[in-house]
């Protein structure tokens, strides 16, 4: 949907010097009719006049004029006054009736502020006229009874000095009934803020405020930013937070600044009336004080002049009444419609293509990102050459996974380890090791079985023992029972253990169970 909005002509001067202060000014109207394009009260008049109260989409929720305010969007086209005024909603069927609904409730709301406005104006103007009419034709007739009266003649330049004090008392008094008329017809709109809690950006005189206009600017820039902040993150995200802080604090500000509009325009009223009042007052002392100087000549003169005076303000006023009915009467709208919405052919959103794209580099990124993540977190010791590096330990030996293919080679990697142990322990000077790790299921059982069972083949006279009490496994090995083994011998006062050895079945080994496990396993070893 795109609508024209025409500010009308400029009567500004053609000054180099005032462009720049032109093209701020035109700038901030259009972005003051965005801000009226996105009101509430434009929303409420295309809610009701598509008549959403009964829609499926709008007729559960608390607040559903709000609700069709949030999927209208106005957007200007660069350095143009055509606007697009678009709908997002999964109604196909009816999105394009919503955004013409939107333009044409804007169209009606412009226009009638413009009528009201001139209303206004010429009532107060005719119940003006009408009580200015009333006070002349009175003159008039007090007038003419003095003169039958008296038979009285004035030279007409007698007492000129006080007719023209008069007369220009009289015309300052009419020109500020006229500017106290016209401000009270403004101070009716600026009440409604209060009074109907109307939206401020919706009134003509508040739009043409500069701090409102420029606030209305930074609130749109807050609107565009909060749109881009909401499709990169979450509602609870600190940025989008603190963007709808700024926006609350926007409209805070506007309607601040529009109370102060008010309250100015109150101070103006009562300035003018007070001046009003000051100025009657003045007038008819100086009528008191031209009347006691001569009484007759005073009084025809005085009663002659405001005559005079009511005679030129109420052809003024006639004037402008004239021009407030020319005014009504040529009254169009700023906007025009160029292009109708229509009914969209595809959805605008979600775009199948882009979303299909954004998923596979977010996937290949999160790929990417979990294999090095994985790697930089693994910190288990995969080949000797790191031990070394990273421990400054030398390795024994390598062992392999045992599988059906690989068992000569398994045998010559635990007679591998034989020698180095051999080796590293001075040629069996020393005679105990201990095979332990970190966490259960890391080969520390099958390690010391076949370790054992391949010392035991070379001659030596082994003993294996099973020192988890906790999780023993070594007595599956050999399908030994546990109930004799090391947990018994310690807490027994037995210093033989030979009692408590299991043959394997191999020559030259034995094996001590870690036998049943104890309540309190730390307390074997106190």
């Amino acid at each position: 949907m795109t609508v024209f909005v025409d500010r009308g002509a400029q009567n500004g001067s053609k000054d180099l010097a005032n462009v720049a202060a032109t093209d701020l000014s035109t700038e901030l109207f259009f972005n003051s009719q965005i801000a009226i394009m996105k009101s509430k009260e434009v929303a409420q008049e295309a809610f009701n006049a598509l008549n959403l109260k009964d829609n499926p989409a709008f007729k559960d929720l608390p607040r559903p004029v709000d609700a069709f305010r949030s999927v209208i969007s106005v957007q200007r086209q660069r350095d143009s006054a055509l606007f697009d005024i678009s709908v997002t909603a999964p109604h196909k069927d009816e999105v394009a009736a919503w955004a013409n609904a939107v333009a044409k409730a804007y169209d009606e709301v412009t226009l009638n502020q413009k009528l009201h406005y001139l209303r206004e104006a010429d009532k107060v103007m005719t119940d003006q006229a009408a009580r200015l009419e009333q006070e002349y034709q009175k003159l008039q007739q007090q007038y003419g009874t003095y003169l039958a009266k008296t038979g009285n003649y004035f030279p007409a330049n007698e007492r000129a000095i006080t007719d023209s004090r008069i007369q220009g008392l009289e015309l300052r008094r009419n020109d500020v009934l006229i500017q106290k008329n016209a401000v009270e017809a403004k101070l009716g709109q600026l009440r409604t803020i209060q009074t109907d809690g109307r939206d401020p950006l919706a009134i003509v005189s508040i739009q043409e405020d500069p701090v409102i206009q420029d606030l209305t600017r930074q609130y749109n820039q807050a609107q565009k930013d909060l749109a881009q902040l909401s499709a990169q993150f979450t509602n609870k995200h600190p940025l989008v937070i603190k963007k709808k802080e700024e926006i609350a604090a926007l409209q805070r500000r506007i309607r601040d600044q529009a109370l102060n509009i008010l309250h100015a325009t109150e101070s103006q009223y009562a300035s003018l009336s007070q001046e009003y009042a000051s100025l009657t007052q003045d007038l008819d002392s100086l009528k008191v004080q031209a009347i006691s100087t001569t009484e007759g000549s005073t009084q025809s003169e005085s009663l002659q002049a405001g005559v005079q005076a009511i005679r030129k303000y109420m052809d003024l006023l006639t004037d402008k009444m004239r021009e407030v009915d020319v005014a009504a009467s040529l009254t169009s709208n700023v906007a025009r419609t160029v292009d109708k919405a229509e009914t969209p052919t595809h959805p605008s959103k979600p775009n199948k293509k882009m979303v299909v794209l954004l998923s596979f580099m977010l996937g290949l990124m999160g790929s990417v990102g979990s294999v090095l993540l994985v790697r930089a977190l693994d910190t288990r010791v995969k080949a000797p050459e790191e031990m070394e590096r990273r421990f400054g330990l030398s390795a024994f030996g390598v062992i392999p996974v045992k599988t059906e293919e690989n068992l000569p080679m398994l045998q010559e990697a635990f007679l591998s380890l034989r020698t180095s142990l051999i080796y590293a322990s001075d040629h069996k000077a020393r005679r105990l090791w201990m095979v332990t790790s970190p966490s259960a299921g890391e080969g520390k059982s099958t390690i010391v079985v076949n370790l054992g069972i391949t010392l035991a083949a070379a001659g030596d006279r082994v003993l294996l023992m099973d020192c988890d009490v906790r999780k023993p496994t070594l007595y599956r090995h050999f399908g030994k029972p546990m109930e004799a083994g090391l947990s018994a011998y310690l807490a027994s006062d037995d210093e033989d253990y030979k009692g408590y050895l299991s043959e394997t079945g191999k020559p030259g080994l034995w094996l001590m169970t870690s036998g049943k496990s104890p309540a309190n396993p730390p307390s074997l070893f106190d």
